[in-house]
């Protein structure tokens, strides 16, 4: 007889909210193995007696072969004990410590498993809006604290009743110990604001109808509230346009399913996989030639070749969808600018006049989360990160061992997300807005106090943006003995773009290509359009676009023609096709400003970009963040969608490419094609491919091999794939992988720069 042994297992990761303990318990059953599992603030506990250590590394072996597939194991810990004898085993409820470090699950979509039974007219959870399992349903949205239990998340109140309860306890069940069950009997109620007599049984049909009538509807989702309408009702879209002062943005559609999807726009393999997965995230897609469904399109996505599209991720919108039968629009329920409304109590305030209707529940919403946003390039299907939020945050998961000091980083204030990190954990937050806007400073403040509670991060650091008057969050204030630091915004971004790739160790030269539309400087002029070298753990800014005036500040990048007229100062023949853009007091004006000079110049590509779809005529005024760039894009794909990518017309590059690189030769064999009427597609496609051969010519003088992109320049999938097709044999690319290459990912540039440098931060 082998003698008795007894371990404790210590599992840290995403091990909480994924029905670990129950795969644990059912294992252990499986395997003849007595003990007790249970959560805590710092990952799952396991104590078991089994007959020598050969059984306890077989059940550690089964545990990483079998985990749950929504769980990220990143560390087993095995302690012996004293003898103590278990009669069977059984999951105890989770202990309480001062001490927090576990990983916290992002919200999960719908799983077949209850969408199969949602859709089942005799299933007793049929049409039931909030069905759940211990693979789906809410996780950090409706979590008050840690660890991951009923009792400290707003499911709190709603006490199962005895056949929830029966499921909860029952190991075969797949809501054993699944902390959100609950079913039409003991669960969440909807509600109609506007009619709350309405039964509740005849909610969906009444919304249904609502929504087939061309009303909007506002329905309070996972992680906040969205409004919806009919997207092939041109009425409803251009009034929802007109309430959300939305004027061009593109809108999102949800699809009741994957078939109808498929019937309307080309999805890869991995589209339909990151579509159909975890986090149901919206993806950019390519529209095919004929539709399915009659959605209106150029009111959706006016001009562009791709349309966003979606499953719905949660039972209720899920039971919406199906019910209308079509795309829907599905957009986040607020005043463009403004954060997700997420909130009951000002709901009726700051809908009223958006919504014809709004559909809510008794279900509180601890974290307000927009729907994620991926696209795949056009030609090579690489994948982008555009917006990291619902199914995808927080938790970061590093490729090398770490001991962070307790920290906060703040991020930007455009595409603001911000960095928690302790140890070994990295929590990167939702996407949160523009901070700008007031009630989106007030949105951040709230998510990361939240954070503070749940992870018990107690920081010694605080890493802000180098810009002066980039928003601090209430948190920067509160304790007098944290050291703050400056990280200056384009090296955060090429230090995110390395940390990612596992480069911060790294023995060879890294060339940085960080391009963006604005980012203050270390000589306090405004960048974007940088080269950066990374060696021996120290970053140098090589070389840069030349200066050009910095005309109105910001006003520039909501008015590419603004952007046009500063970069084409100097370049013969410009006026001619920018004149007829201004009237004649601002031309007089802003020339006259352009002659005295600007006490701020920038370098931005961003802004570059801009100028060039002005000069063509695509866009004088952005009515949305980015309109000019993903227009400019568009014209060139289209070009290259008929000539491939192997056609090999650029723009002559300056023979010396010095310290700064003007784009003045450049902006000129534009113009001059412009007045030889060279289509506008052309322009555009030998400009994007002009951009590459810069990059080229820059590695090349310095002879590097490994090059790094970031920035929200890199947001646009045709040069992403143009830099792939003519630069891979010659050089080793690194893009983010996971995080957004725009300034979503500053927070995670800032933490790695703490790596990098040590003690060479710049206190502020």
């Amino acid at each position: 007889m082998h003698k008795m042994a007894n371990f404790h297992i210590h599992i840290k990761g995403q091990v909480q909210g994924v029905g670990f303990r129950p795969f644990i318990f059912n294992l252990a059953k499986k395997m003849g193995i007595t003990g007790t599992v249970s959560n805590g603030t710092d990952g799952v506990h396991i104590h078991i007696n089994v007959a020598g250590e050969d059984k306890c590394d077989q059940f550690i072996h089964q545990i990483f072969v079998h985990a749950p597939p929504k769980s990220k194991i990143v560390s087993i810990d095995i302690t012996d004990m004293d003898h103590q004898s278990f009669p069977d085993f059984s999951i105890l409820h989770s202990e309480p410590s001062d001490h927090k470090n576990v990983h916290l699950s992002p919200d999960f979509g719908i799983c077949d498993d209850c969408r199969s039974e949602l859709l089942h007219d005799k299933n007793r959870r049929y049409q039931y809006p909030f069905i759940t399992c211990t693979q789906c349903g809410p996780r950090l949205s409706v979590v008050n604290d840690i660890p991951y239990d009923r009792a400290l998340t707003t499911m709190s109140g709603f006490i199962m009743c005895p056949e929830c309860q029966e499921e909860y306890d029952s190991p075969d069940d797949i809501r054993y110990f699944s902390q959100t069950n609950s079913c039409a009997t003991c669960g969440i109620k909807l509600k109609i604001s506007s009619d709350p007599d309405i039964p509740e049984s005849d909610i969906i049909a009444h919304i249904v109808h609502k929504l087939k009538d061309g009303q909007i509807v506002a329905v309070k989702g996972i992680g906040g509230y969205l409004l919806l309408c009919d997207a092939s009702n041109s009425t409803a879209i251009q009034t929802l346009r007109d309430r959300k002062h939305r004027p061009k943005k593109p809108f999102a559609l949800m699809y009741p399913d994957l078939k109808s999807i498929h019937q309307d726009v080309i999805l890869t393999h991995d589209a339909t996989y990151e579509i159909d997965n975890t986090a149901f995230p919206i993806i950019l897609c390519y529209k095919k030639p004929e539709l399915h469904s009659n959605i209106q399109c150029d009111m959706v996505a006016t001009g562009l070749s791709q349309l966003g599209v979606m499953l719905p991720n949660s039972p209720l919108l899920c039971l919406i969808s199906v019910g209308f039968g079509g795309p829907l629009i599905a957009t986040s329920a607020n005043v463009s600018g403004s954060p997700i409304i997420y909130e009951d109590a000002l709901v009726q305030d700051q809908l009223a006049g958006i919504a014809d209707i709004i559909l809510s529940h008794n279900r509180d919403i601890v974290m307000p989360q927009d729907d994620s946003v991926i696209r795949y390039t056009p030609f090579y299907g690489r994948k982008i990160v555009i917006r990291r939020s619902r199914g995808y945050a927080p938790t970061y998961w590093p490729s090398k061992e770490m001991n962070i000091t307790p920290m906060i980083c703040t991020g930007a204030d455009m595409k603001s997300a911000f960095l928690l990190a302790e140890g070994q954990n990295i929590y990167l937050s939702q996407f949160l807005g523009d901070l700008s806007a007031y009630d989106s400073q007030i949105t951040y403040d709230h998510v990361l106090q939240h954070y503070l509670k749940i992870t018990g991060i107690v920081p010694q650091i605080i890493i802000r943006d180098k810009h002066p008057q980039y928003f601090l969050p209430k948190a920067v204030g509160e304790n007098p003995d944290t050291i703050i630091y400056s990280v200056q915004h384009h090296k955060a971004h090429f230090c995110a773009c390395l940390f990612e790739n596992n480069l911060m160790d790294s023995k060879d030269s890294v060339l940085g290509i960080i391009w963006d539309g604005v980012g203050y400087g270390d000589d306090g002029q405004i960048w974007g359009g940088e080269f950066f070298i990374f060696e021996n753990k120290e970053i140098t800014r090589l070389q840069h676009i030349s200066y050009f005036d910095y005309l109105l500040g910001d006003k520039m990048s909501l008015q590419p023609r603004l952007a046009a007229l500063s970069l084409c100062k100097n370049v013969a023949g410009a006026n001619t096709v920018l004149k007829h853009k201004f009237s004649d007091f601002e031309w007089t004006l802003y020339k006259k400003m352009l002659d005295n000079g600007s006490v701020v110049m920038t370098s931005s590509m961003g802004r570059i970009f801009d100028a060039v779809a002005s000069l063509l005529g695509i866009s004088d005024i952005n009515s949305y963040e980015g309109e000019s760039a993903m227009m400019l894009e568009e014209s060139a794909y289209r070009y290259y969608l008929e000539k491939g990518l192997d056609w090999d017309e650029s723009y002559h590059l300056p023979e010396e490419v010095d310290i700064t690189i003007s784009m003045e030769q450049i902006i000129t064999r534009i113009i001059i094609d412009i007045n030889k009427s060279i289509s506008l597609a052309q322009i555009s496609a030998k400009f994007h491919l002009t951009l590459v051969k810069l990059i080229d010519k820059v590695a090349r003088i310095h002879g590097v091999k490994r090059l790094a992109f970031s920035g929200g320049v890199f947001q646009n999938g045709l040069l992403v794939d143009l830099i792939h097709h003519h630069l891979r044999h010659d050089y080793t690319l690194y893009f983010h992988r996971n995080v957004s290459p725009n300034d979503e990912n500053i927070a995670l540039g800032q933490m790695a720069m703490s790596y990098i440098t040590k003690t060479k931060l710049t206190t502020t």
